[in-house]
């Protein structure tokens, strides 16, 4: 994915999962009854499949972003400002050259 901010090789994203706390009104629950009307008329081979690949994707998942280690430290960079650490770290230097100490400050 060339337009990844993590990586170009990026094989899996993550999102945050928001939950509702408290809702005044009513909320549909159209989408829910389908899904249970779904599961309800799956036969048992239908839903022991299911389950297996529900497994299978989150192992699937969980290798991905082991084997991506490298995205944490780009993660960390990426939220780094580069030009003022190089700012400080030749400040840094210069006081170590003229016989500063960092603890004089």
């Amino acid at each position: 994915n060339a337009m990844s901010v993590l990586t170009p090789n990026a094989v899996a994203g993550m999102a945050e999962k928001y939950h509702t706390l408290k809702y005044d009104g009513t909320i549909s629950t159209l989408k829910a009854d389908r899904v249970r009307r779904e599961v309800a008329a799956r036969s048992s081979a239908t839903q022991k499949r299911a389950e297996r690949g529900r497994t299978w994707r989150g192992f699937q998942m969980g290798a991905a972003l082991t084997a991506s280690g490298a995205v944490i430290a780009q993660q960390l960079e990426a939220a780094q400002d580069q030009l003022h650490l190089d700012q400080i770290r030749d400040y840094v230097q210069k006081l170590l050259k003229d016989g500063s100490s960092l603890e004089d400050f």
